[in-house]
């Protein structure tokens, strides 16, 4: 026998779930909902504005990401009913009826959160190729990660299908240098130990922060911290120290706003 919040937690994962995607909620299933939101929340109504339709669609891809890791995570392509059921995301869409803020549903769906995000991804994509290489993922966090880590953490991305670092990968990066004693981020350092392929992969550098499970990264600054300290702030008025800067702001919009970057 289900209790009352089991009962609406399994009603709104049978809701989410199409009959083709399985019986689990797929990551096109998890897009689908968080589009849903962002079509529809009050707070997210500017994203409508054809000009904002890069950052509607970059705003969609976070969250749902950041779904996908919290409920699924890292590597697992699919939501099961029991990690439904033992997350927050019913209380937290149930949150998002009621409330018109859109960053006081800090778990998953904050636009803030997701701005600190792009802009990051900005920032180090200097010649605005929408991908980083492995010499602009050196500079995250004024130089905080090695050239070794840096390579443990490119062996992980899932798409590999042109050079470079892309935006889905970058945001994964983050999820795992957020809290590395996650679930899904020591998933993820499991996945870069050493193999007979990658006989170096899992090499563990720096300081004893670094060596915790996770990305090693032991970046203290804002860049890494920023976004995941649940705190409501006004990014548009970030320095450059915060690694959400006005310069990759500004870049973020003129990407935005061409025409190119919208079809």
């Amino acid at each position: 026998h289900c209790n009352p919040r089991e009962k609406e937690a399994v009603r709104l994962y049978r809701a989410v779930r199409t009959p083709r995607g399985g019986p689990w909620i797929s990551p096109a299933e998890l897009t689908e909902l968080v589009w849903a939101v962002a079509e529809t929340h009050p707070g997210l109504a500017f994203l409508k504005d054809p000009e904002s339709a890069e950052f509607q669609r970059a705003y969609v891809e976070a969250v749902a990401l950041r779904l996908l890791w919290a409920l699924a995570g890292f590597g697992t392509q699919r939501v099961t009913l029991q990690s439904w059921c033992r997350s927050a995301v019913t209380e937290v869409l149930y949150q998002l009826d009621s409330e018109t803020d859109i960053n006081l549903a800090r778990d998953y769906f904050s636009y803030n959160h997701f701005y600190v995000i792009w802009c990051l991804f900005w920032e180090l994509d200097e010649d605005e190729d929408s991908r980083l290489t492995k010499a602009d993922l050196l500079r995250y966090g004024s130089y905080s990660l090695s050239p070794r880590v840096v390579e443990r953490i490119w062996a992980l991305r899932r798409d590999t299908s042109s050079e470079g670092m892309g935006y889905a990968d970058f945001v994964a990066f983050l999820l795992a240098e957020e809290d590395k004693q996650s679930a899904a981020s020591i998933q993820c350092a499991r996945a870069s130990e050493p193999t007979p392929d990658r006989p170096g992969a899992g090499t563990r550098l720096g300081t004893a922060g670094a060596r915790r499970a996770g990305t090693g990264c032991t970046c203290s600054t804002p860049t890494a911290t920023a976004w995941s300290t649940r705190a409501t702030c006004d990014t548009s008025s970030r320095s450059s120290s915060s690694g959400c800067s006005r310069r990759a702001a500004r870049r973020a919009m003129r990407r935005a706003r061409r025409p190119s970057a919208r079809a």
